[in-house]
C-alpha cells in the first residue's frame, strides 16, 4: 500500500496470513470517521511475516492504531501517530510477536503509546513468546496512559531481548 504525500485516506488496513508486505508513503491514514467496534484496528497485522511500515502518518484511530499479533519480522520506521484521543486508542500494541523494530517514530497518545503484551486469545505454540523487540530513537508523548509498557494482560511463556533506547 502506498499513500502519496498530501493524500488523506479514510479507513483501515487489515493483513492476515501474509508475507512481505509494505505500507509506505508520506500521506495520512485517518480513522476519524469510523465508530468504535465497527471495523478492525487502524492497521491490523495477524500472522504476518516480514512487513515494513514506513513514512506514513496515522491520525485519529477509532481503537488501537497498530496491532501486530502473532507476527515475525515487522519494521516500523519514521511513522507518526497523532490524534490518539479516544479511550483505549493504543499506539503500537505488539502481541505475541517477535523480531519487531520501531525506529524514528513519533507517537502522541492519550492512552498507552507502545505496549508489548501476550494475550491468551493469540497464544499458540509458535507465538508463546515476545522476543527481540527494539524501540529506538522515538519521541513518545503520553497524556494519560503509559508511554512504554511491558506485560499488560500477558500470558506468553517468555518475554526477552526487549530494548528501549534513545527515546
Amino acid at each position: 500500500v502506498f499513500i502519496d504525500g498530501g493524500a488523506i485516506v479514510y479507513g483501515v488496513i487489515n493483513s492476515e496470513n501474509s508475507r512481505n508486505i509494505k505500507i509506505v508513503g508520506r500521506g495520512i491514514l485517518d480513522a476519524s470517521k469510523i465508530e468504535r467496534e465497527s471495523a478492525p484496528d487502524m492497521i491490523t497485522l495477524k500472522h504476518v511475516v516480514n512487513a515494513q511500515i514506513n513514512g506514513i502518518i496515522l491520525r485519529d484511530p477509532h481503537e488501537y492504531t497498530v496491532f501486530p499479533t502473532n507476527c515475525d519480522s515487522i519494521t516500523f520506521n519514521n511513522i507518526k501517530l497523532i490524534g490518539l484521543w479516544r479511550y483505549n486508542s493504543d499506539g503500537i500494541h505488539i502481541t505475541n510477536s517477535k523480531n519487531i523494530i520501531i525506529r524514528n517514530t513519533f507517537i502522541r497518545g492519550f492512552d498507552d503509546n507502545i505496549v508489548i503484551s501476550g494475550e491468551k486469545t493469540f497464544y499458540d505454540e509458535h507465538y508463546n513468546i515476545n522476543e527481540n523487540i527494539i524501540v529506538d530513537s522515538c519521541v513518545i508523548w503520553n497524556d494519560r496512559g503509559r508511554a512504554l509498557e511491558i506485560g499488560a494482560g500477558t500470558v506468553v511463556d517468555t518475554i526477552k531481548n526487549i530494548l528501549f533506547s534513545n527515546c
